[in-house]
């Protein structure tokens, strides 16, 4: 539930071409009640901006659930054209090893 509710607010906020949220609760002990999330966000509301000012818009966007609902948080914030370099890149190498 608390997933769906930080995705909504994302994607109102920075328009994104693309959002992965993932639950990595499983990282951690069972018995806790937050909840761990790695978010990635591709979207070019972030050209012209520092990573800094990337993170701490979207800490901003979803701080009361930061607050309430979440123990740790993984982010990566990445322009289209950054999203394109890392996904070829990761080709390339995936590419490189099966040689």
């Amino acid at each position: 539930m608390i997933v769906k509710i930080i995705e909504a607010k994302l994607k109102k906020k920075f328009n994104p071409c693309k959002i992965l949220l993932y639950n990595e609760n499983k990282k951690h002990r069972k018995n806790s009640k937050k909840i761990h999330i790695k978010i990635i966000i591709i979207s070019n509301y972030f050209l012209e901006k520092s990573i800094i000012d990337r993170h701490n818009e979207v800490h901003l966007t979803i701080f009361q659930e930061i607050k309430n609902h979440i123990n740790s948080l993984d982010m990566y914030t990445y322009t289209y054209n950054e999203w394109k370099t890392k996904q070829n890149i990761l080709t390339i190498k995936k590419t490189c090893l099966k040689k």
